[in-house]
């Protein structure tokens, strides 16, 4: 069975909007065709995923799991648009890095210069000080704090977390050079 992507695109909005006019009005459809749409869904799946209350469309809770699967598809092929959109000049949004006072002017000002070169669209706000920040508050996006350099440190434990530090900012973010990383972590 191979189910229709966008039935599962309107699928979504009617299970978001509650309503199959609302879900036509935001994708810029005739209400039929997502009536007719869902319908076909639920056809090749045999399952009902929706039950009409006071003309609201309410999931089942079959709908629910395949609202649950039908958005992480819609996020995965979001994710791979992205990759393909623009390459690296799809890269955007304003990242807020919490560190010291010697790091943000020493270091990172020099290194985020280098990043919005590579990615024009990205937008730094460093917050330096040696104030504690929330990074689960989204007080900042990153918290970068001086600290002994990895031979120093007391255990595996702390080795094991500097280099998958450096690990993720060279391979995931390709964004700060080796060098750099290692004269600053000396300093």
């Amino acid at each position: 069975m191979e189910t229709n992507r966008e039935n599962l695109r309107l699928f979504l909005a009617v299970a978001r909007l509650g309503s199959l006019t609302a879900a036509a009005r935001k994708l810029a459809v005739s209400q039929p065709t997502v009536g007719r749409r869902v319908q076909r869904l639920e056809s090749q799946l045999g399952a009902r995923l929706f039950r009409r209350v006071d003309e609201q469309y309410c999931l089942t809770s079959i709908g629910e799991g395949v609202f649950e699967r039908a958005r992480e598809l819609e996020e995965t092929m979001a994710g791979i648009k992205r990759l393909t959109d623009d390459g690296e000049a799809s890269v955007s949004g304003r990242v807020r890095v919490a560190t010291t006072d010697c790091l943000a002017y020493a270091w990172l000002a020099e290194e985020t210069a280098s990043i919005r070169e590579r990615y024009p669209r990205i937008e730094f706000e460093l917050i330096a000080g040696l104030g504690i920040v929330d990074l689960v508050r989204k007080e900042a996006d990153i918290a970068l704090r001086v600290g002994r350099h990895p031979d120093q440190l007391d255990s595996a434990r702390h080795k094991v977390v500097w280099e998958q530090l450096i690990g993720v900012l060279k391979r995931d973010a390709g964004l700060f050079s080796e060098a750099s990383l290692q004269s600053s972590s000396t300093a």
